[in-house]
């Protein structure tokens, strides 16, 4: 009878647990940090979210502070609001734990103008959807409802006249044709860099998206559209989306461009929309950092940095013994070669090359061949006067902490000028045995009256680095990609800008082109 009663009381005791921990109220973080304009509407978006909370059972907490983006703060949160958030307002650390929390079931919702903020993270860019542009004055417009079934819209009417700052938005990452447009003429580029920097264009011209052109994703869920025939200033036609949400990495997103103004915070129906976004993004929930895929940052204190060695001169690359020894193989770039030996923390020089060490020449880059371990072979990119001043790049067989010269291959060469300055020089391998070399432009910083490195006037070809950079014959201002053979030579791997029957204006080896001093290098 004893033992009946306390099962008994130990199922009710756990009943009761149950219905407590089901009967918890979801929390929203709610977040206002700008670092570039600051909406006045920020302290009636908080209150009004609050009052929402208060009314609908989910507990809002709001803050402007980004430390609070961690793992183990997060986890106490269903969902994320961006409230009028603007510029850069995460660190790398921060950014990481934010996108586990997403990655691990998580809500965001996004108003207004959280989506101009972080134009340098795409990860967040395509979070919220699309990154905002541009917007004509504060107008009334007709917004149409594009899918009733949502709880962000299904309670308003199918045109909605209000009044509000109507935003259009650029693509996160164009896709498709970028139009450039200036005062000397039109022209036309196809890229997916969408940044000024990416091809040579003369001043005053500037980047144009087509507007015109769907901005979002296919996976998202437009919900509300604005009627460009209603209000002065929109560049998205008979499209143009101005709520949407998305299913993204294990997430729920909901964004809507309404809410600048503070009368926005005590419509009825804004307010609605809102909460329909909230209650949405919040879910069942329940996160499972399980399921997060990206790693977290270390935080920089789990760092120590050991001075391995004091009173180098001008070292320019190095490289790790691939055998777990933990020795250092370094050059300088006035030719020595050394190592350093962490069993009784010294370095050794093992040779001098003979270099042409004037201006930036010399020994500029060393690699480890990937089967290194088998073969023994490291890659040097140097420098040599006798026959012509050129630097190259060649093989050595390299054993027992010895470089043994009589085994250079030389791959390949590529021939300077008189003059400084520019080499480049850092190798690094790919996963797939590709070795990449960056070199200089070769071509004078100093001296250039104010001119760009395109210099044309007769006499200042030393200051002009359309002969090399810009030269698709010419290995100058340039990154290589090669595929070395056991044999010393090497093969073009399938990818580079010039394929090898391109003919004899352009040189198969480029894989990246116009650069100015590319002079370290990784490949990830």
């Amino acid at each position: 009878m004893y033992v009946k009663r306390l099962a008994q009381l130990i199922l009710l005791s756990a009943a009761i647990f149950a219905l407590a921990s089901c009967g918890s109220d979801p929390k929203l973080l709610v977040f206002s940090k700008t670092s570039g304009y600051r909406h006045a509407s920020i302290e009636a978006g908080v209150a009004a979210i609050q009052k929402l909370g208060d009314a609908e059972g989910f507990e809002v907490v709001a803050t402007e502070d980004s430390t609070v983006f961690t793992e183990e703060n997060l986890k106490e949160y269903a969902a994320v609001a961006f409230l009028n958030t603007s510029g850069d307002m995460l660190n790398n650390w921060q950014q990481a734990d934010f996108q586990r929390f997403i990655e691990a079931g998580g809500g965001f919702v996004g108003i207004h103008s959280a989506s101009a903020s972080e134009y340098d993270w795409k990860w967040y860019g395509k979070l919220v959807g699309a990154f905002f542009d541009e917007h004509p004055a504060i107008q009334q417009a007709t917004v149409r409802v594009a899918d009733k079934s949502h709880p962000a819209t299904k309670h308003l009417p199918d045109a909605w006249p209000r009044t509000d700052e109507w935003y259009n938005f650029k693509p996160v990452q164009p896709t498709d044709k970028v139009y450039i447009t200036g005062a000397k003429g039109n022209y036309t580029h196809s890229s997916t860099d969408s940044s000024e920097a990416a091809i040579n264009v003369p001043p005053g011209v500037r980047w144009v998206y087509d507007s015109k052109k769907p901005f979002l994703s296919e996976q998202v869920k437009v919900l509300l559209t604005l009627d460009e025939t209603s209000f002065e200033g929109g560049k998205h036609g008979a499209s143009h989306p101005i709520a949407w949400a998305q299913d993204y990495e294990g997430g729920r997103s909901f964004y809507t461009a309404l809410g600048h103004t503070d009368e926005s915070f005590s419509e009825q129906n804004f307010l609605q929309h809102l909460l329909g976004g909230i209650e949405w993004a919040i879910g069942e929930g329940q996160l499972d950092y399980t399921k997060a895929k990206t790693q977290r940052i270390p935080p920089p204190d789990r760092f120590v940095r050991t001075v391995l060695a004091e009173n180098l001169d001008e070292p320019t690359e190095l490289a790790i013994f691939p055998d777990g020894s933990g020795k250092v193989l370094f050059v300088e770039r006035k030719g020595a070669i050394k190592i350093y030996y962490p069993e009784d923390d010294t370095v050794e020089t093992i040779v001098h090359m003979p270099v042409y060490k004037e201006f930036e020449e010399g020994v500029m880059g060393i690699a480890f061949d990937p089967n290194y371990q088998k073969n023994k072979w490291i890659y040097v990119f140097y420098s040599l006067m006798e026959g012509g001043r050129r630097n190259r790049l060649s093989r050595f067989n390299f054993e027992d902490d010895m470089l043994i010269h009589s085994t250079e291959k030389m791959l390949l060469e590529v021939p300077e000028q008189v003059g400084c300055c520019h080499t480049g020089g850092s190798i690094d391998f790919d996963s797939k045995g590709n070795l990449f070399l960056s070199t200089g432009d070769n071509t004078n910083p100093f001296e250039s009256d104010g001119f760009s490195p395109a210099d044309g006037r007769p006499g200042r070809e030393l200051y002009d680095a359309r002969r090399s950079s810009s030269n698709t014959n010419d290995l100058r201002g340039k990154i290589l990609r090669i595929t070395p053979q056991p044999d010393g030579t090497y093969t073009i791997p399938k990818g580079n800008l010039f394929p090898p029957e391109a003919g004899s204006k352009t040189r198969p080896e480029i894989y990246v082109m116009g650069c100015r001093n590319p002079y370290r290098i990784a490949v990830d």
